[in-house]
């Protein structure tokens, strides 16, 4: 049961830590930030693999301490409060499934964010290379125009 609540607790914190690193992104979010959320969705994603270890184990270990007492002529221990914490174990780790693909959409929606602006800057830099190449065409053929002397309107 110990390893149960601890591996409850730690699935607590790293649901909270995501929660956290979410509403800590700006718009657009930073590379640092989207680093702590997906930094923040690692974590989850195992302790919500050792909280469904936990709960399964101690699953089971109720249910062993059940067929023993059975088997031995003996009333079981009441063990619900295990099993219901096992099965809220179980629960919150099935969640973080889709806490896991809601925070990947919203930082994959972030990164096109960034993709978006560096298309635009991009365009942007074409754009001016394009004046700036037809600037310097311009004055390549002022130059090759002008006369010696030059007139003033050269």
């Amino acid at each position: 049961n110990a390893t149960l609540t601890t591996a409850q607790s730690e699935l607590d914190a790293a649901q909270t830590a995501l929660a956290n690193a979410l509403s800590a992104m700006s718009d657009p979010a930073t590379p640092a930030q989207l680093l702590a959320v997906e930094t923040a969705l690692t974590v989850l994603t195992a302790k919500a693999a050792a909280a469904t270890s936990a709960a399964n184990a101690a699953n089971a270990a109720v249910t062993a301490a059940n067929a023993a007492a059975t088997a031995a002529g003996e009333t079981p221990t009441d063990l619900s409060a295990i099993t219901s914490a096992a099965t809220a174990a179980l629960s919150d780790a099935a969640t973080v499934s889709a806490a896991t693909i809601s925070s990947e959409s919203v930082t994959d929606a972030e990164v096109a964010k960034w993709v978006a602006q560096v298309n635009t800057a991009n365009t942007a830099l074409g754009t001016a290379q394009t004046e700036l190449d037809a600037a310097q065409t311009a004055l390549a053929n002022a130059l090759s125009a002008m006369s010696d002397p030059a007139t003033p309107a050269q």
